[in-house]
């Protein structure tokens, strides 16, 4: 890619949507991100505009992913709602030419104070994989630091290290429906 997307503050987590528009986020100088988007007109790609503020949202943002059809897009944004900590997902769904107002995505795929970077629909549109960084759960700490513990935890999922889970999809259309409510 050119220095039509490729700039010196750095561009990753790219999603290309089924007609080549790509979305992608942006380093800023000021240390945000921003999600931003360029359509593919005669064989390259056009100057990239800034989403609007419904999908850059919060007080950061980074790694959207967007459906192939461009019907909905997944933001993981932290400081979007008052009092909700951590790093959550978010859904924004389009409207004609307009983006929604973001929707928290719930428990299914949110946990506080999570760290949440990235979201993937599979082909089929059926599965979401996404990543999420969980803790132990109180019960399961051991009463005292004991090293082996540790050892094993390592290896384990659910350790507070980040892990790829997946749900099924159908919750994103139940989202979507309280938009049409």
């Amino acid at each position: 890619m050119d220095t039509t997307i490729n700039t010196s503050r750095g561009e990753f987590y790219p999603s290309v949507t089924k007609n080549g528009t790509l979305y992608f986020t942006r380093d800023e100088p000021s240390g945000v991100h921003n999600i931003y988007k360029s359509d593919f007109f005669d064989g390259k790609f056009k100057k990239p505009e800034k989403l609007p503020k419904q999908i850059n949202c919060g007080r950061n943002r980074f790694n959207a992913y967007v459906s192939p059809d461009e019907k909905f897009i997944i933001i993981p944004a932290i400081g979007v709602e008052k009092d909700v900590t951590g790093v959550n997902y978010y859904i924004s769904f389009k409207n004609k030419e307009n983006w929604s107002e973001p929707i928290n995505m719930g428990q299914t795929v949110n946990k506080d104070l999570g760290r949440s970077w990235s979201t993937s629909l599979s082909p089929d549109g059926k599965y979401l994989f996404f990543m999420s960084s969980r803790g132990l759960t109180e019960r399961s700490q051991p009463k005292s630091s004991i090293y082996s513990f540790f050892e094993q935890l390592q290896a384990k999922p659910q350790n507070g290290n980040a892990d790829i889970y997946w749900v099924q999809a159908d919750f994103i259309h139940e989202l979507k429906s309280t938009l049409d409510n």
